[in-house]
């Protein structure tokens, strides 16, 4: 039954009151968090901050009451209902807990695959989070799913709408996630990393969308994110935590301005600013090393120092040469299988790698840079040339790819994902030298312990298996077994986006002090931009398939010639509180990059604007994003 608490001020609307909680093991229950203590005030935005494992999603899914077995030791968890009366959901039932949930409290959770039921389209899924909680028709729960996807703005919404969950990329499943959550208009939105996975336009428009709904639903917003940039852009307050503690809690500007916390100054320092690189034409390392290292740094020890890398031979004839790349693959068929519309991934695209160089691919969700690079693999079907030490990739025949293959590896986003759960590391990073035939058996097993010495992991933890790992060790541990067969290009795919600020520095040191060691080429695809300028040597951008500008990172960064490449830039959220950008939702219908299959292909013209700066060519009615 609902009352009046004490405990509780009259402008909050939840408070969480010292709460401690143990999870069971094999030795009995382990406490994961000590006596946390904060409150979310109406309206607001409260950021709450810190490493996997400090315990900030854990606090949260306890408040949701979404975890089972286990524990708690401490602690109350107070909600102030619509009626302005305030109930203890601390230890309600799962009946209870069912009604609170979607009116009162939601939740965005960060991995939408594992949060999407796979068998069901995303219409049926958020008809059915319409239905329980709201009166309605079904005809009018429809029109309601309709206006979420165009308030989260899903192109081609009437199609996708009867789309299931693994039709759609990483940023469109999030989209539908936070449209989902918003799907009952909640008093608190808890947001847990939901614009991780997201390009930065999309994330801008995301971000937008949740402050526009927070003025018009005055609703409070609780984001956890290991974002800086995020956290300055849109928070009132900031919670930090560390270990299962709250070590910081202050308004956004005095954490920016004057950090007092050891951690919270440590985390701010690991952040790649865009900028930073301005003037400076070769990559380098960020003056951070591993968290632990950092924190127990007295005051008058050397602080770690930028390492400039440079690698890239410009002298010899490129390594890698793709020219007219083009990936399509079918997106609808007649009864009698005729294709009749095509997804135009990849269009047209020509580039060359040189030796030691980092090549960054940018751009949203869906414009192709991710299956670019499982086209140079010929891991998906498509067309052009992409000469390799004098032969063409994509017209060898399978028995022949093996060979190339070792000279060019793949690290995939989610590292979980790419590791084998029932197979443990050490064999997992033998396993390529296995295929390829490499070495002894002895000389396999030195070249496993010495791969696990250059990324960072002990050698005795070899006979672990990965779920034993975090995040950022998994992604080491793929890195590991890409380097295994000492390629000469690794393609890295959106390899440090999921990780922690931190383990993100720490694993972006470890690949440019790799390249420097092995002289290794990189292809590094993501969208996070303030990466590509920390690393790359020059850039590409690419939208709806095509690439749109090329040059030098200076060139890119500093002297941005295409609109759609100004968007990007002027999308990304700065670590500084002071300047907020003021983005708001982008008007107009998405562009798709599905076809039908009689639509001609525009041609795409190239402007070179400065020596080795292109920037495509709009006379054929091609927006690009402008």
């Amino acid at each position: 039954m609902a009352v009046t608490h004490p405990f509780m001020h009259e402008d909050e609307i939840l408070t969480i009151k010292d709460l401690s909680l143990s999870f069971p093991g094999y030795h009995g229950y382990t406490q994961v968090l000590h006596n946390v203590s904060f409150s979310v005030k109406k309206g607001e935005t409260l950021a709450i901050v810190g490493e996997s494992g400090s315990g900030k999603t854990v606090t949260m899914r306890r408040v949701m009451q979404l975890l089972a077995n286990v524990r708690t030791d401490s602690g109350r968890i107070l909600l102030r209902k619509r009626d302005g009366t305030v109930l203890d959901i601390t230890n309600i039932s799962h009946k209870d807990a069912t009604k609170i949930r979607g009116a009162d409290l939601s939740m965005i959770f960060q991995e939408p695959m594992t949060s999407l039921n796979p068998v069901f389209t995303i219409g049926d899924q958020l008809l059915e989070a319409v239905l329980i909680h709201q009166r309605i028709s079904k005809a009018q729960a429809m029109q309601k799913v309709m206006e979420l996807l165009e308030l989260v703005r899903i192109p081609d919404k009437a199609r996708r709408v009867n789309d299931y969950p693994f039709q759609l990329s990483g940023g469109m499943r999030q989209r539908v996630m936070i449209a989902m959550a918003l799907a009952c208009n909640p008093q608190v939105l808890i947001a847990d990393e939901p614009t991780t996975a997201l390009d930065v336009t999309i994330q801008a428009q995301i971000l937008a969308l949740i402050q526009s709904l927070q003025e018009k639903l005055h609703i409070s917003v609780v984001f956890i994110t290991h974002d800086m940039g995020v956290v300055a852009e849109i928070a009132d307050r900031v919670v930090v935590m560390y270990q299962g503690q709250v070590v910081e809690e202050n308004d956004v500007h005095s954490v920016f301005s004057s950090p007092s916390h050891p951690y919270t100054q440590a985390l701010l320092k690991a952040v790649p600013k865009l900028g930073s690189m301005t003037g400076r034409p070769f990559p380098a390392t960020l003056p951070i090393l591993e968290m632990s290292k950092e924190l127990s740094r007295k005051p008058g020890d050397a602080a770690p120092q930028e390492k400039t890398i440079d690698t890239a031979d410009y002298t010899k004839p490129p390594l890698l040469q793709v020219r007219n790349l083009t990936t399509h693959f079918i997106a609808d068929k007649t009864f009698f299988g005729r294709t009749t519309h095509v997804v135009r991934a990849v269009q047209d695209v020509n580039f060359d790698l040189f030796e030691g160089e980092t090549l960054g691919v940018v751009g949203e969700s869906g414009c192709g840079k991710s299956t670019t690079g499982y086209s140079i693999l010929k891991l998906v079907p498509a067309q052009g040339k992409v000469l390799f030490m004098g032969s063409d990739i994509l017209t060898l025949p399978d028995s022949e790819l093996k060979h190339y293959r070792r000279d060019i590896q793949f690290v995939f986003q989610d590292p979980y994902a790419s590791l084998n759960p029932r197979i443990r590391i050490g064999t997992a990073i033998e396993e390529p030298l296995v295929i390829h035939n490499i070495g002894t058996p002895e000389e396999r097993k030195k070249r496993v312990e010495y791969l696990l010495d250059c990324v960072g992991i002990p050698r005795k933890h070899k006979d672990r298996y990965p779920h034993e790992f975090s995040g950022g060790q998994r992604q080491r541990i793929a890195i590991a077994r890409a380097l295994a067969t000492q390629p000469k290009i690794i393609i890295a795919d959106e390899a440090v986006s999921s990780l922690d600020v931190s383990i993100q520095a720490t694993v972006l040191n470890l690949m440019l002090e790799l390249q420097k060691e092995f002289k290794l080429s990189y292809l590094f695809i993501s969208h996070n931009m303030a990466v590509i300028e920390r690393v790359s040597n020059r850039v590409m951008v690419m939208y709806l398939g095509h690439v749109v500008e090329s040059g030098t990172r200076m060139q890119v960064f500093e002297n941005p010639m295409h609109p759609y490449t100004r968007k990007l830039l002027a999308a990304i959220p700065v670590p500084d509180p002071t300047r907020r950008s003021n983005f708001g939702m982008l008007s107009g219908e998405i562009p798709s990059t599905i076809h039908r299959i009689e639509d001609a292909t525009p041609r795409i013209e190239y402007i070179e604007v400065e020596p080795g700066h292109f920037v495509a060519s709009t006379k054929e009615g091609i927006s690009f994003g402008a």
